[in-house]
């Protein structure tokens, strides 16, 4: 696994001119310069693929029912659902807009916010929830490529996800996304799975049990030990493809001592255990939820849905990882 790096820094006061990105087969119109999106060619850019527009602003007025708040006072994270759309205000980082069609985002920075933060709340939630209304659900899910089909892997944040990739990622397997993998439903039923955002977060003692010094990357957000960690071309699948889903594991830690296991589902737990395991479950409900209930039940009843229970600890990784690929490649 190649690992690029670059400084983080304040972002400019400049408006830059729109420049054209890709992901999930959704072109992104921006005013922000996103270094972690691969660019769209022109001819695809102007042509009749779908389109996010993401304009600056100089200032939001956040309103509506408060359906979110996250973090600490000094780091606080807000969401409000209101007639215009969804809201997000960060402390320190700035405001965001997504309208409810999710083709419209508008970003209204502080005036002091780093470029990274303010990329990382845009490709994570604000992005993320511009393509769940777009009607594409994403599953909270890293992923890799093995023998052509997509293998995913899902379990809450900071529980291991982007490190277990990274492991199948030196056996030399092409990485879809370390955690949010947009998912499409065909209408025979059949799931096909696309690269995200073509970048990892590690916190530090993941970085340290993969042997790279966490000092050479930059903190995700500044006030998180969550390091930003670019991939190369070589490392990542194209981000134009789809690839069958293969298989999705639910990871579950047990007890330590406790012998690595692989377990099915009925397809009805399957179904909300996956519904529960899409990004940011809790903000669509209702017909603006109807997508990812579609994708968690055509996951399960395709009996791609396995659990499977290990000892938690950078030590067994190694062996999930290959444990995994392999039930993987046996089904």
């Amino acid at each position: 696994m190649t690992i690029l790096s670059s400084p983080s820094r304040r972002l400019s006061t400049h408006r830059p001119p729109a420049r054209y990105f890709d992901i999930a087969d959704v072109v992104v119109c921006s005013e922000f310069p996103f270094r972690d999106l691969p660019e769209a060619r022109e001819r695809e850019a102007r042509g009749d693929r779908a389109t996010i527009s993401v304009a600056r602003t100089a200032r939001l007025s956040p309103h509506g029912d408060l359906v979110r708040e996250l973090g600490d006072e000094a780091h606080c994270w807000r969401t409000w659902e209101s007639g215009d759309g969804y809201y997000w205000s960060v402390v320190g980082v700035g405001d965001f807009l997504v309208d409810l069609s999710g083709t419209r985002v508008q970003f209204a920075p502080h005036p002091s916010a780093h470029q990274g933060d303010v990329e990382q709340v845009l490709l994570g939630p604000i992005l993320g929830a511009a393509l769940q209304l777009m009607g594409i659900p994403l599953l909270h899910a890293g992923a890799i490529v093995v023998d052509g089909a997509a293998v995913a892997v899902t379990a809450p944040s900071g529980w291991g996800k982007s490190t277990l990739v990274a492991h199948m990622a030196r056996l030399g397997y092409p990485i879809l996304s370390d955690d949010t993998l947009p998912v499409r439903v065909a209408v025979d039923g059949g799931v096909t799975v696309q690269s995200y955002v073509p970048r990892m977060k590690l916190y530090d003692d993941s970085l340290e049990s993969l042997g790279d010094d966490p000092a050479r990357h930059e903190t995700q957000l500044t006030w998180i030990e969550k390091r930003r960690v670019p991939l190369d071309r070589a490392t990542v699948a194209p981000p134009s493809e789809r690839y069958p889903l293969g298989a999705v594991y639910q990871m579950r830690p047990a007890r330590p001592g406790t012998p690595l296991s692989f377990s099915a589902s009925s397809p009805a737990a399957a179904t909300l255990a996956l519904a529960a395991s899409m990004y940011m479950p809790d903000l669509f409900t209702g017909a603006r939820g109807a997508s990812r209930f579609r994708a968690a039940a055509a996951i399960a009843r395709a009996g791609l849905y396995r659990e499977v229970r290990y000892e938690r600890s950078f030590e067994n990784l190694p062996d999930v990882a290959r444990a995994i690929i392999e039930d993987a490649r046996s089904r």
